[in-house]
Order: C-alpha cells, then sequence, then structure tokens
C-alpha cells in the first residue's frame, strides 16, 4: 500500500529543491496551554540578579566619579548567603523568607549607596 498522505517535512515535495524547508509550529488551543516562566517578586533568582545589577551600577559609578575608595557593598556575603538557600532541597517557608528578607536589606543598602555616589556626582559637577 502507498502512502498518499502530505506532510510539511515530507521529502516528497512536489518541488525538487536541494533546500529542505522546516515548517514546524506550536499551536496551542487556549490559554492554559501557555508556557508558564514567571518570576515573582519574592524569587531568590529575581532578588540576586537586582542585586547584581545594583554592583555593577556601584562600580561604573565608582569608575566615573573621584571616589577615593570603593564603597562596601556585601557583594560576597550576599552571594554566600544567596547560595546557601538555593542549594538546598527541602526549603521552609520561614527560612525562606529571612533569606529573602535579607536579600532585600542587601539590596536596600546597595541602593542607599548608589543615592549617595549620585549626589556626591552632582556636587562634583556643580562646584567644578
Amino acid at each position: 500500500m502507498k502512502d498518499n498522505t502530505w506532510h510539511a517535512n515530507s521529502s516528497k515535495d512536489v518541488s525538487s529543491s536541494s533546500k529542505q524547508t522546516n515548517n514546524k509550529c506550536n499551536f496551542k488551543l487556549d490559554s492554559s496551554e501557555d508556557n508558564q516562566y514567571i518570576t515573582y517578586t519574592t524569587d531568590l533568582k529575581l532578588i540576586n540578579k537586582s542585586r547584581e545589577q545594583y554592583e555593577r551600577i556601584i562600580y561604573g559609578l565608582y569608575k566615573s566619579g573621584n571616589f577615593d575608595s570603593k564603597p562596601k557593598t556585601y557583594r560576597r556575603k550576599a552571594r554566600v548567603a544567596y547560595l546557601d538557600i538555593t542549594k538546598k532541597r527541602n526549603k521552609n517557608k520561614k527560612q525562606l523568607r529571612l533569606d529573602v528578607d535579607k536579600q532585600i536589606r542587601f539590596l536596600s543598602c546597595n541602593l542607599k549607596i548608589i543615592n549617595k555616589m549620585l549626589y556626591i556626582n552632582l556636587l562634583w559637577g556643580i562646584f567644578l
């Protein structure tokens, strides 16, 4: 019996071109089948990513400004605290809440440093 069905990736295409096209697509009927890659505001990955961005901002401000020394950001302590909780298999709610709070405190400390550095850069710009 001969198979007469047509497939999108079939090599029995009517046009005999040397290139084979890849016509694959995903068809989803409703929104319940959608991919769900949502990060929540209490997610440690999101908090860690923003902490790393703050540290990059602090480093950029330090390089561009007239500062004697780089401010203390507790970068290593924050990274160790983040890795401690992410490596645990079973995370209880209380410890997770405390670690999220700790990471948010690191973020607020970095934000205060950024505000001070911007203020100092603004003053140096005015008086120069």
